[in-house]
């Protein structure tokens, strides 16, 4: 049987519908604050984003977070275990700007550093613009652990000409590798742990690389890597793993005569990470504020040590 038409009343009914819910879309928009939609007030995740400031925004309140560096890797004795070093915190800056209302933004967070590993590669360095450096590997075959890698730096800039730098918060540094014991009958019974990598800085300046034993130079405004631990041919003297250093305190700045003002309201520096942990006494907590700094590791297995906290930024409008 053919379908019977749908009757007219039916129709009217639905294209009421229909017209009273185009009507109400424009005026729930127009209720969102105009800058939600756009510029968001808090940024968690690594990456960059970009954003334009509301109009009516008279003054912004900035805050940034650099990412902390990543505890070290442990190492093995013959009957026990060294703990890696904890990595560095990054810093923390809050900046008031004016004169940025309709400016376009970049945003960028820091990650946190990877950790370092035993008998395996040191610790990537965190992602930012200003990238943490990567940490140590040990010598080929050694019983000592990796250093971590460093965090990477948060910061905020205008994307008009010349763009105007407004604030950076620096990556906190990796933490020393643990040295490794060999068995007395080995010719060369010790070695050395690798050294965390440096926290990225200011100017898109990436940490350097950690070398062995040595902790790589952080970029400026980002913590130095730990240096990792010395082992003695003798047996008779070995040198802890040290903590990656936190971010030194960060900075507001911007160009002068360009209408933009920044003044700092408060500013702290990144924890330095806790030194390597002798035989039996448990993993060093990493460096506070910041990114806090990631753990050294203290197991014998081969997953690698805590990873620093990732950074972050806030925005406030008024």
């Amino acid at each position: 049987m053919p379908t019977a038409p749908a009757r007219p009343h039916r129709l009217r009914a639905a294209l009421g519908a229909l017209t009273l819910l185009s009507a109400a879309l424009p005026t729930a928009l127009l209720a969102t604050p105009a800058h939600a939609a756009d510029c968001a007030t808090s940024y968690t995740t690594p990456g960059r984003y970009t954003c334009t400031v509301p109009a009516g925004a008279a003054r912004v309140v900035l805050t940034a977070t650099g990412g902390g560096g990543g505890g070290g890797g442990n190492g093995t004795l013959e009957y026990a275990t060294v703990s890696g070093a904890g990595g560095g915190g990054g810093s923390t800056v809050r900046c008031t700007a004016t004169g940025i209302a309709g400016l376009k933004l970049l945003i960028v967070v820091g990650g946190g550093g990877g950790g370092g590993r035993y008998r395996g590669t040191g610790g990537a360095g965190g992602p930012g613009e200003g990238r943490g450096g990567t940490g140590a590997k040990p010598r080929h075959g050694t019983l000592a652990g990796s250093g971590g890698g460093g965090g990477g730096a948060s910061y905020v800039e205008t994307l008009r000409s010349r763009g105007d730098l407004l604030l950076t918060a620096g990556g906190g540094g990796g933490g020393g590798g643990a040295y490794g014991t060999y068995p007395s009958y080995y010719p060369d019974p010790t070695d050395h742990g690798g050294g965390g990598g440096g926290g990225g800085g200011r100017n898109y300046a990436a940490g350097a690389r950690g070398s062995l034993p040595a902790g790589g130079r952080g970029a400026p405004g980002g913590g130095a890597g730990g240096r990792g631990g010395q082992g003695s041919r003798t047996g008779t003297t070995k040198a802890n793993p040290a903590g990656g250093y936190g971010a030194p305190v960060a900075t507001c700045t911007t160009r002068p005569g360009r209408g933009v003002q920044v003044t700092v309201d408060s500013a702290t520096a990144g924890a330095t990470g806790g030194p390597g942990a002798k035989p039996s006494e448990g993993s060093t907590p990493g460096g506070s504020g910041g990114g806090n700094g990631g753990k050294g590791c203290d197991s014998r297995a081969t997953t690698p040590a805590t990873k620093g906290g990732d950074g972050s930024l806030t925005l406030t409008f008024s």
